[in-house]
Parts: C-alpha cells; structure tokens; sequence
C-alpha cells in the first residue's frame, strides 16, 4: 500500500503544481484579466489609462500599500497621517516629500518615512506622486 499511496500523492503534486505554473504563466503575460490573454503591446506604467480593459494604475497599487495605512484609502487622512485629497498638490511637491520623508507636523501625526517602505525607486515614487496628485480631482 505504501507504493500506491506515494503514487496518488505524487500524482496530486504534479498537478498541484501544474496549476501553479499555469497561474504564473497567465499572471506573467496578462491572462486572467478578462482582457483576453496576453499581448506583445508594452503596458502603460506611466499611471495613464490602457486603451482597453480594466483599468490598473499602478500609482493605486503603490499608494494601497505604503500610503493607505496612515493616509486611508482615497487620501482622506487617519489619525496618524494627514489628508491628500483636501487639496490639489504638485507632483514635484509629493515627490519631493516621499523621497525625503516628512516629520511629524503635529500630534497625533507620525513622521512619514523615505521612500515608501525605504526601497521605492524614482519611478515608483513618480508613480505614486501622480497617483496622490489625482486624489484631489
């Protein structure tokens, strides 16, 4: 019994894993966005709109995880970190603070570190400076 237990299992992990890589595969070339598969078409990562399909700005997706948790979903500001959206702001601005980090302005406000979590690079930290910059539209 042993042989044929290995067996069901490894069976199991094959497919397993076969998923896994049909996953990263379709992941990988844009597949499973309901937009059709993928597309040799570069993507715009610039936080323009695509022409076609959902539209994915990856400024949100930055700002959702380094700015969100102290600045709220949509900019208007928590306990620990002011609003974004209660005025517009140059984008050379926000870039100029999320590169440099902020101190705290007043209590119960925290210091903003650099950089987003400290590895942002200049196109990251243009691409969610654009992002902020749109919250007050």
């Amino acid at each position: 019994m042993p042989g044929r237990m290995q067996t069901r299992i490894g069976a199991g992990m094959r497919i397993g894993v076969g998923m896994m890589l049909a996953v990263a595969a379709l992941s990988a070339c844009g597949g499973g966005d309901g937009s059709g598969g993928g597309s040799s078409a570069p993507r715009d990562s610039g936080g323009g709109r695509p022409e076609s399909g959902p539209a994915r700005n990856p400024g949100a997706e930055l700002y959702a995880y380094g700015c969100a948790p102290c600045h709220a979903t949509r900019g208007e500001g928590t306990q620990i970190g002011p609003a974004l959206n209660d005025r517009a702001r140059e984008v050379q601005q926000v870039v100029q603070a999320v590169t440099s980090g902020v101190p705290a302005v007043k209590p119960p406000h925290v210091p903003m570190p650099a950089r987003g979590d400290g590895t942002w690079t200049d196109a990251q930290i243009r691409t969610v400076s654009e992002y902020v910059h749109s919250l007050a539209r």
